[in-house]
């Protein structure tokens, strides 16, 4: 490849070009480590100074600065997020390199936090296929918060005050039904409602259907699939296993 091509790719590890994205991606990818492990990634200050637009620069600190929060956190509570594993681990800065730039194109904080989630689980040693993680950081980015809630409301249902209060006056009829104070809660109703029920299920995150009648045994029950429930893992706040 000539010259040329690294000039029109701006993710691509550029040979002279150091104004480039890529280049300085790739730079920073451990530039917030040095906020929690002073020494072990490069300066934290690189992050201030890119030729990039302020309000990108900004997502992109408050990333980093999330992300160190997280990793504080997760120190001494799991193995694998010991700091001398990290800075050595492909898997880990890969993870890095590849959520940033989803991550900082949102303004929606779930979205933020989802992002820097997979990152943390990388971190915490939660292992994925690389075709199912690439899938999974697609997909996060293609749904709305909207989708998010309602795979979590699927997830356990019966989890959530409003669900248990409908339940007990409930004998017969749909889950959407059961549900109906919880989507309102989301601000889901109509077409935007079935559009993401839609998604739920053509990605094989969700099974069955919430405007079948059943009785009250049968409403209530997790809707989510193994997929589902394996998605929802990787967006969600590491937890250390129970002893």
């Amino acid at each position: 490849m000539g010259d040329g091509e690294d000039d029109e790719d701006p993710w691509r590890y550029p040979q002279k070009d150091r104004t480039a994205l890529g280049w300085h991606v790739s730079q920073t990818a451990l530039g917030f480590l040095d906020i929690v492990f002073p020494g072990l990634g490069y300066s934290a200050q690189k992050l201030a100074e890119r030729t990039i637009p302020d309000p990108l620069l900004k997502r992109q600190i408050e990333f980093y600065q999330r992300l160190a929060e997280g990793l504080k956190d997760l120190e001494g509570r799991f193995e694998a997020a010991a700091p001398t594993r990290l800075v050595e681990s492909e898997e880990f800065i890969s993870a890095i390199i590849e959520t940033t730039p989803l991550a900082i194109k949102t303004h929606r904080e779930t979205k933020r936090a989802a992002f820097a989630n997979t990152v943390l689980n990388t971190a915490a040693g939660f292992k994925l296929d690389d075709a199912v993680r690439g899938r999974f950081l697609a997909t996060l980015d293609q749904f709305s918060v909207g989708h998010i809630d309602v795979l979590k409301l699927l997830s356990d249902p019966m989890s959530r005050p409003s669900v248990q209060r409908a339940y007990q006056s409930f004998y017969m009829g749909a889950p959407k039904g059961l549900y109906a104070e919880e989507f309102a809660t989301m601000g889901l109703a109509g077409d935007a409602l079935e559009f993401i029920l839609g998604d739920l299920q053509t990605n094989g995150f969700a099974q069955g259907s919430l405007n079948a009648m059943m009785t009250k045994q049968g409403v209530g029950q997790k809707m989510t699939t193994a997929l589902g429930d394996a998605f929802l893992r990787f967006i969600t706040q590491p937890v250390p296993p129970s002893n």
